[in-house]
């Protein structure tokens, strides 16, 4: 199930108050039913059967777009609701978006131009023709996007140049780390050495008591036997 944003200040706004109602409900079901650039398939049968009503496509229109071009019908007969893409999106095209570069395709599947999207902000794909905008657009890595979009190697650069400093902090870190392991290590045999130490000396003064009681045991059974 699709979910769309949903713009609750059109039931303040006069021309949709001065709808019929069935046209406003027409209004909703088109928001609704159309594709993810505001593309929709007029189907008067089925409408008909939804409002129970009588329907003249042209007389809604003419409501709709009283004071301001809302819907074109493009030569394909379909229905194109303008501002749709900014409302769902924002006004920024984002080269690098899945959501963009589906709806560009989308667009161009229709015969549209993201320059037709009044208020889109789309970079150098200003000046790009269809052609080249739909290699761009079927283009299956980002670069052709990015590259289209404007300003796509600095960009690049400047990803590098992360990847780079987080090389250099990663080796600093290993360079850190390598540091203490040393230190650890030389720590450790510092206290290996002093222990070894220790029991060589604490060995020395055992064999000397014992040299001592030997001595002190063979001077009194010298002296029993005088």
């Amino acid at each position: 199930m699709a979910k769309r944003f949903t713009d609750t200040d059109m039931w303040d706004q006069d021309w949709y108050i001065e709808l019929p109602n069935k046209y406003k409900l027409l209004w909703n079901y088109i928001k609704d039913k159309c594709d993810n650039v505001g593309v929709w398939r007029p189907n008067k049968s089925i409408l008909q059967k939804i409002l129970a009503e009588p329907l003249n496509l042209n007389e809604f229109l003419s409501f709709v777009n009283s004071d301001k071009e809302r819907i074109r019908e493009m030569p394909s007969g379909r229905w194109w609701v303008k501002d749709f893409f900014i409302f769902q999106y924002g006004n920024k095209f984002s080269p690098t978006s899945p959501v963009h570069k589906g709806a560009l395709k989308s667009l161009l599947q229709n015969g549209i131009h993201p320059r037709e999207i009044l208020g889109l902000e789309i970079g150098n794909l200003q000046n790009v023709d269809f052609e080249e905008l739909t290699s761009i657009a079927y283009d299956k890595s980002y670069g052709k996007l990015l590259e289209g979009y404007g300003k796509p190697t600095e960009r690049v650069k400047e990803k590098e140049k992360d990847k780079d400093k987080d090389i250099l902090l990663s080796n600093s870190n290993k360079v850190k780390i390598g540091e203490k392991d040393e230190k650890k290590q030389y720590k450790q045999f510092r206290s290996s050495a002093s222990q070894g130490a220790d029991l060589y000396v604490e060995r020395i003064k055992r064999g000397m008591e014992e040299m001592r009681k030997r001595n002190g045991n063979e001077n009194i059974e010298h002296e029993g036997r005088e």
